[in-house]
């Protein structure tokens, strides 16, 4: 029951296989593994695995194909440097089970993800727990007209095709919100993200941003409900209650005494 082949030294081993197999472990064993591989460099890997003919560095087929544990650090790092490849690819037939499985007890995150597009799902998400958007408000993309500026902050009206223009005249009921991310308010969530060749723009719809606004005629303050104005993309206080039905933008939630400029505002369209 002794050792079929032992050796120590610095390097303990080499093999060669010349169109076969370099090394082929097989064990009977039920209670043992047919490799252990330790190392004890902080630079190189246990067990290092290289293709360079273009097949798979690591090959493994079992019940559970693969078992693997990060003592303090990465369990498993996966880098790929193919821009037409996924750098890990995850396939399950079970009904019941995931495909990629993240749990952290530690109270982190059990998935996490940098990136464009952090994320692609096709098919359903289910969620228990709440869904936390660092965002503000609620936007949708709206066509614009062509050469018709639309910054954070302005707000916006339909024209008779359905696209937004900049509001110029006092109390219009074709108000439709304002441009989402004036300021340090950024968009919680973004309808109709599909690609388009026309200019487009994020209308806030409902939530907090930061709203262009005209005191001149009227200071306002928190609690006010703004309307359109005369003064290109900017609202004012409601003074004409009968006018504004249907064209309040929504409820001040800052104050500005005279003049311009930018109010934190609720989008409420009512």
């Amino acid at each position: 029951m002794g050792f079929g082949l032992w050796a120590r030294a610095k390097t303990a081993g080499y093999f060669y296989g010349d169109g076969g197999y370099a090394i082929q472990a097989v064990s009977t064993s039920t209670d043992t593994d047919a490799v252990i591989a330790t190392s004890s460099s902080p630079q190189h890997a246990a067990v290092s695995a290289n293709n360079s003919s273009g097949g798979f560095g690591l090959w493994a087929r079992a019940k559970t194909a693969g078992y693997f544990y990060g003592d303090g650090g990465y369990a498993i790092q996966a880098v790929s440097t193919s821009t037409d490849t996924d750098a890990v690819i995850v396939t399950s037939s079970s009904p019941q089970h995931a495909a990629v499985s993240a749990n952290n007890d530690g109270g982190g995150f059990g998935l996490w993800a940098k990136a464009k597009i952090a994320g692609y799902f096709d098919g359903d998400v289910m969620v228990t727990g709440d869904i936390r958007l660092l965002g503000a408000d609620v936007a949708e993309n709206f066509g614009m007209i062509e050469d018709i500026a639309g910054e954070p902050g302005t707000v916006m009206v339909l024209d008779n095709s359905g696209a937004v223009t900049p509001s110029s005249r006092p109390y219009d009921k074709c108000v439709v919100g304002v441009v989402s991310g004036a300021g340090s308010f950024r968009p919680g969530l973004v309808l109709d993200t599909r690609e388009t060749h026309a200019p487009r723009a994020q209308i806030a719809l409902m939530g907090k941003v930061l709203c262009k606004v005209d005191a001149s005629d009227a200071p306002i303050e928190a609690g006010d409900l703004l309307t359109t104005s005369a003064i290109p993309g900017h609202a004012m206080k409601v003074r004409n209650t009968a006018l504004a039905f249907g064209a309040v933008i929504g409820k001040a939630l800052g104050s500005l005494a005279n003049g311009k400029g930018l109010v934190p505002i609720l989008v409420a369209l009512q």
